[in-house]
């Protein structure tokens, strides 16, 4: 294999499994591949959310702040239908990710997903930067009652909160300002190696996170299963496969180094 100017008798797994081992400082940015693995449908595949209409609407529209405002009942009813997480559980890709950390390495992770899987798996350092489905606040600026979103999918008008305000959950919509992006530049500048997990980098500003980290000095690993715009740029290894299965092999590999 041919890679950063070197020829490795490695492939491309064993690579990613001596640039892990070697990492000091690890970021991981996630995306939706990385939840469809715990049977969590993605958004923008041929049979992602955003392809099937919801009582005539367009879900891009309906996940939209405009739209909660106006008919908070239907956001609701489309929330409880497609976006209903509490059952989900982790998948071996994310425990692979909290092993790494509990056996000592630093690894700081960026996540698009909103599901809470890699906090549920044991990682400590998640940074959602959509928020979580896991909470839900009343809009209420004198309430601001923070409630358990199971809690609200359970029973009936559970998104009115006590105070007779409606409940949002704690993601980011369309039209909202991604508060935590301001956190992502240090963590990426910080680290020596970056691994993206099931995203094809195409929606912004999550899309840009790669271009903030110095690939002329440092390394990338992607992991997804179609072709990204940094397939051929100097220094990144792009694997088009199950994530679950390559950080497996890559694990293995990393438990007979060590």
């Amino acid at each position: 294999m041919y890679f950063n100017g070197v020829v490795f008798k490695m492939n491309r797994v064993e690579v990613c499994a001596k640039l892990i081992e070697d990492a000091k400082n690890i970021v991981v940015l996630s995306g939706a591949g990385m939840s469809t693995e715990s049977s969590i449908p993605d958004f923008r595949s041929s049979s992602g959310l955003y392809n099937k209409k919801f009582q005539g609407l367009n879900p891009e529209s309906v996940l939209s702040l405009s739209f909660f405002n106006k008919n908070p009942r239907i956001f609701w009813e489309f929330v409880k239908a497609n976006m209903n997480y509490t059952h989900a559980l982790p998948n071996i890709g994310h425990k692979i990710l909290s092993k790494w950390e509990a056996q000592g390495k630093s690894i700081n992770i960026i996540t698009q997903n909103i599901d809470h899987l890699h906090t549920f798996s044991g990682s400590s350092k998640v940074l959602e930067i959509h928020g979580t489905m896991l909470t839900a606040t009343c809009i209420n600026p004198a309430c601001k009652k923070k409630y358990e979103f199971k809690n609200i999918v359970s029973r009936e008008n559970g998104y009115i909160c006590t105070c007779g305000y409606y409940i949002k959950p704690d993601i980011v919509l369309y039209e909202e300002y991604v508060n935590e992006f301001s956190k992502v530049y240090p963590l990426v500048n910080k680290a020596d190696l970056m691994i993206v997990l099931g995203t094809s980098l195409i929606v912004y500003p999550v899309s840009g996170i790669p271009d903030l980290f110095d690939m002329d000095k440092k390394h990338m690993i992607i992991i997804n299963k179609t072709s990204t715009r940094y397939e051929n740029c100097k220094n990144c290894i792009e694997i088009h496969d199950s994530i679950g299965k390559i950080l497996s092999e890559i694990d293995k590999i990393i438990s007979g180094i060590s």
